[in-house]
Parts: C-alpha cells; structure tokens; sequence
C-alpha cells in the first residue's frame, strides 16, 4: 500500500507539471499572436511607458584612482506595465505570471551613460516575468565599469562619490517616464570590501532639457557614496615615512666635525623620494589638489631639507674659531647662557671676554723677539770677543775674567726679560686662540641640541595630526 500511495502522489504530481507546462505554452502561444515587440505597450500613443527603476548593489571590485573608474557588481530591477501581455487566469488554470526572454516583449532601452566598458553586457540572456495583470519584472546582474571623477584631495582619508546615471537612449520623457522605486538603492545583500566601506546610496531623478528639442529627457541616477579605510596605506606608506623623519633630528647628536651628518640626511631624502614616488603612481595624474599624503611627504622633505642646510651652518660654527674671530657678546649671553640653560647643558665658560689678539699685534711681538734675539746675540758677542784668551786660542780656566768696560748688564738683563715677557704675550695668545675655538664649538653643541628638539617636536606634531586627522564630510 506503501508503495501504491508513493506511485499515486508522483503520478500527480507529473499531471500538474504537465498541465502547468502545457498551459504556460497556450499563454505564451495566445500573448504572443500578433504581438510587436517595436511598438510602446500602450493604449493610445499620448500615453507613456511608466518605467520604475532600483538598483541593488551587490559589491564593489575596484576603484582604480589612476584611471578613475569604479568597477561594480549590480542587480538592475525594471518593471513597467505591458497592456498587451495581460491574460485571465482562471482560463488557464490560476497560472499568474510566466518567465520569457526580454527579445520576444517589448524592453525599455535603459543605459548607464558613463558605462566605458569595450563590450557592453548582453542584458538580453536573463528572462523577464511577466504577470496577468500586465506588469513586467527585470532583473539583470551586471558588472558594470563607470567613470568617476575622484577628489584626492584628503587621500587615504577620502570619501568619494560616483554617480550612476541611468537614462533612456532613445525615447524622451513623453514617451518613457522613468522612475526611481525607493530613495535609496537596496544595500542588503552588500559583500564588503577590504577598501571601502559604503556609506550610501542615494537616488534622485532628474528632468534634462536640450537646447535642441522641447521634451524632458528624464534619468534616475544614484550616488554611491563610498569612504576609504586608511590603514593600508598608514602602514605601508606613512608610518615608514614617520621612522625616516623621525631619525633626521637625531642626526644632530654626530658631531659636525665628523662628516657623517650631511651624508645621513641626504640618505634619509633619497629614501623619502622613494615613497613620495610610490604615491605618485597610485594617484590619477591631474594638477588640481595636492592630496593630503602629498602634502605630508612634501612637509617631511622640507623638515629633511632644513636639517641638511642647518647642519652646514653648525659645522661653519665649529670651524669659525680657526679663524681666531671672537664669539660675539650677544651669542655669548643668549647662547652660552640663557639657552644652554634652558636645554639642561653644563657649559663653563669664562665670565669675561676672550682678548681678541690680531694679527699686527702678532707681527710686532714677533718682530720684537727677533729684535731682542739680535740684540742679546751681539751682546753676547761683544763680551766673548774681549775674554783674554791663551795662544792656542784656549781660554785659561784659572786666569781672572776681564770684563770689557764697555759691557753693560743692564741693558743685556733688560733684553733677556723682554724675551721671557714676549713668550709669556705669545703663550697667552696661543691659549686664547684655543679658547676661542673651543667656545665657538659650544657654540655649535647648543645650536646642535636647540635644533635637535625643535626638529623633534616639529616632526612628531605633524606625523600625530596627521595620523589623527579625519575630515568632516556632510
């Protein structure tokens, strides 16, 4: 009996499906006599084709900023009413709608004006449903690539926003009145994308008129409203440029005297190029903005680019005592004093003024030891020349000194003293030298340290404001 009931229930079940198939071939069979899939489905040629318009999206597979082109994957719903696909359903068994292929019925010639695909999608493969009353449903998934004008301007915090406009390519508003459904498209079934988070879809319609023809030319279009995720881009590109900028005020700690300073910054500058070219190819090549990452890297090569020209001057600062060219009172106080205070610097430092010895003054004390030199050698001279001597020209060793009375000891102390003093004058000025440039390279240390912090501080300000920057969007 078992087996009995299951023949019995498959055996009706056959008989519908046969008499739902045979009857939805009658229905196609007595829809389609006569009928003009040319011809606007309306009762009288005043009238126009109301067509209700939604999109769903579905997901979003590229935005290429280059190119400036959105790629997206969308569900297109279309339904209109058709006055000759209408049918009574109880002739032919309560069977209300049908699925046919929109090449047999009349379709509404609907377009994405900025599609740029080469090969446009065949709309024609996914079947229409068709009710008794007459209302046709379409629904045809498309991926569809569009043109979008893009604003950099904040990149990577951007917000972009790119229009679908949907329109009839042939027929005018008197003709086909298109509609928007709902004031938003359907984001239900959104896949999300690693990227862009989308924020909304708003659908206006619009009424265009021509300089050339008097009728409206309506459109629905829809804005999809997309805001990109940052932190790709924060970790690739800003925090690496933030490491490199961090590392030029450090430069400042190498002594000047070194060489190694210039060499480190400008090393840090070409590594910073190598970013701010890798951001130049992500970028669509067009000179109205400066994108906000732009502008950062244009700030860290300025930060790398002051640190470059500094560091020459404190090396001009280390040298400059070589020259024996006193450090100038206002430096001595500001510098020396106040600011190596302020930068917790223990220097000791004189409390008056380095003597500044020039090089006349040099040129007379050497003159003048020469001139004793002489002197004492021709005393010296005149005092040997009248010791009596032996025949053999040997000097007796116990014979009494006779001393010339000409000689005067006075006048060959006064030589040997101003000598000594001369040398003292000369050891002095030697050790002011050594003064003067030791001070210039304190010089130097606390414009180093003052520079280092002052980089620091402008480095790290930046690189947060910039990490914690977000634009208002209304």
């Amino acid at each position: 009996m078992e087996v009995f009931g299951t023949l019995l229930i498959l055996l009706i079940s056959h008989v519908s499906l046969a008499s739902g198939s045979s009857e939805g071939k009658q229905i196609v069979k007595d829809l389609f006599r006569g009928y003009d899939k040319t011809v606007r489905p309306v009762k009288s040629h005043n009238e126009s084709v109301r067509v209700a318009l939604d999109i769903s999206i579905r997901q979003i597979t590229d935005l290429n900023e280059r190119l400036q082109v959105i790629s997206t994957a969308i569900w297109i719903r279309l339904g209109w009413d058709d006055h000759y696909l209408q049918w009574n359903t109880s002739d032919y068994g309560g069977l209300h709608k049908i699925h046919v292929s929109p090449k047999k019925i009349w379709t509404p010639d609907i377009q994405l004006y900025d599609d740029v695909r080469e090969d446009p999608a065949d709309w024609t493969l996914f079947k229409a449903v068709v009710y008794s009353k007459g209302r046709v449903w379409w629904n045809v998934p498309i991926l569809f690539t569009c043109s979008c004008k893009l604003n950099v301007k904040y990149f990577p915090y951007d917000q972009q926003v790119c229009s679908f406009k949907f329109g009839s390519w042939t027929y005018d508003g008197f003709e086909l009145d298109l509609v928007n459904r709902s004031s938003r498209a359907d984001t239900k079934q959104f896949l999300d994308n690693g990227e862009w988070d989308l924020i909304d879809v708003p659908a206006e319609r619009n009424l265009l008129y021509y300089t050339c023809c008097q009728e409206p030319y309506p459109d629905v279009t829809f804005k999809i409203i997309i805001r990109r995720r940052p932190l790709y881009y924060i970790f690739n590109l800003i925090l690496p440029c933030i490491f490199i900028v961090a590392i030029a005020p450090f430069a400042f700690f190498l002594p000047p005297a070194s060489g190694e300073r210039i060499s480190l910054v400008i090393t840090l500058l070409l590594a910073l190029t190598v970013f701010l070219l890798l951001v130049a190819e992500v970028m669509p090549p067009q000179s109205e903005v400066v994108p906000l990452i732009g502008q950062y890297f244009g700030v860290a090569i300025g930060l790398l680019a002051m640190s470059a020209i500094v560091s020459v001057f404190t090396v001009h600062f280390q040298h400059r005592g070589s020259r024996v060219d006193r450090v100038p009172r206002w430096a001595r106080r500001f510098i020396l004093g106040f600011l190596a205070k302020v930068l917790c610097l223990n220097i000791a430092t004189g409390k008056g003024t380095i003597p500044k010895m020039n090089m006349e003054k040099r040129k007379r004390v050497s003159n003048r030891n020469s001139s004793l030199r002489v002197t004492l050698v021709d005393e010296l001279d005149t005092n040997n020349s009248n010791l009596p001597k032996k025949e053999n020209n040997q000097t007796k060793p116990d014979s009494d000194i006779n001393v010339s009375p000409n000689w005067e000891p006075t006048k060959f102390l006064r030589a040997i003293l101003g000598l000594l003093f001369d040398m003292s004058e000369q050891q002095k000025a030697d050790g002011d030298d050594e003064d003067c440039r030791r001070e210039w390279q304190l010089v130097a240390m606390v414009i180093d340290r003052c520079l280092m912090f002052i980089f620091l501080f402008f480095t790290l300000a930046y690189s947060v404001s910039f990490l914690t920057y977000r634009p208002s969007y209304e």
